[in-house]
């Protein structure tokens, strides 16, 4: 019987490791080193998939373009971006077909954006496909397909520009609370004030803010954004923000961005609140960095005209527009 038992549990072992480097095969890439991706180092993932990055703190962020010119599930990847936490993988983003990166890839053509709604249900079929030949029907959540496999959730997604694949931690329920699925390591950013650091020579500043790339595309906005709310513990990517933002391949407006993106914060319990007064004066931005809660600062276009502005600074000749940093609040 102990005999049996131990066959049993090799065999089971044996298994679950070919459904690991399975998938390795069927995306094409060396992701999988183990049965769990989460047990991987970042250092080592990064290397395994060539990809280039740095950290912050605890968060750590690396990504690579390929401009089309390598293939996952059967259709053209263009970039792939790796999140990690405390030394360990959180998150691996696939970007495929994408309205910004689609102008940076080889042989572009305006025509490719005229047909990029059809590129992007084509690509999605193709993806979907393989998919499920591997893992089985999945779990549709609005724009959103997800299969679940060994503590792992594969999220494909396509919007009106862009497709993806998110892989993360953790296993789909149906009964989950619907705000379970954003956060990032389980839990809300609470004690903002513990990340302001006091230097002997009087500086203060915020520390451990989430390093992220908006790569070499007009995702300076959606960008800023992503590493804005990571901060806070929202798991939005920037493929999701500037979709929610209505980014363009010229890149954002700010304000609108702002709105628009402020209305999908809602559900969770924050909303984009502009600063009032004059919030370019250091008393104004003190009460927010002495909190621990960092500012987003944009310039109005008549700003980006003027060469005095480029220092980051606001001289009197060019004013911010309304009152220009914004934040979430509870």
């Amino acid at each position: 019987m102990k005999a049996a038992i131990a066959v049993i549990l090799i065999l089971w072992a044996g298994l679950s490791r070919v459904q690991a480097y399975g998938l390795n095969e069927l995306l094409g890439i060396p992701l999988w080193n183990s049965e769990s991706l989460w047990n991987d180092t970042a250092k080592d993932t990064a290397q395994r998939l060539d990809l280039e990055g740095t950290a912050n703190g605890a968060g750590e962020f690396y990504r690579r373009s390929f401009y089309g010119q390598r293939n996952v599930l059967g259709v053209k990847l263009y970039a792939m971006d790796l999140y990690c936490n405390e030394g360990r993988v959180q998150r691996v983003v696939l970007g495929f077909l994408n309205q910004a990166d689609l102008v940076n890839a080889v042989g572009y053509s305006n025509s490719k954006l005229v047909d990029l709604d059809k590129n992007l249900r084509q690509d999605e079929g193709t993806a979907r496909t393989k998919l499920i030949q591997r893992l089985g029907q999945p779990v549709v959540e609005d724009t959103t397909e997800i299969w679940s496999w060994n503590g792992h959730l594969f999220r494909l997604r396509r919007d009106s520009q862009s497709l993806t694949l998110s892989i993360e931690k953790g296993q789909y329920s149906p009964t989950r609370a619907t705000d379970g699925k954003i956060y990032e390591q389980d839990q809300k950013r609470t004690d903002l004030s513990s990340n302001v650091r006091r230097t002997s020579s009087g500086d203060v500043y915020i520390d451990d803010i989430p390093p992220i790339s908006q790569g070499d595309r007009g995702f300076c906005v959606p960008a800023a954004w992503e590493k804005y709310l990571r901060y806070y513990g929202l798991s939005f990517n920037v493929y999701e923000l500037a979709d929610k933002g209505s980014t363009n391949i010229f890149g954002s407006l700010w304000m609108p961005f702002a709105d628009r993106v402020s209305g999908k914060l809602t559900p969770y319990g924050y909303k984009v609140q502009y600063v009032a007064g004059r919030p370019w004066e250091f008393e104004t931005l003190k009460t927010y960095v002495d909190q621990g809660m960092p500012l987003l600062w944009a310039r109005t276009p008549s700003c980006l005209r003027n060469g005095s502005c480029a220092t980051g600074h606001a001289p009197r000749n060019c004013p911010p527009h309304r009152a220009t940093p914004a934040l979430p609040q509870r």
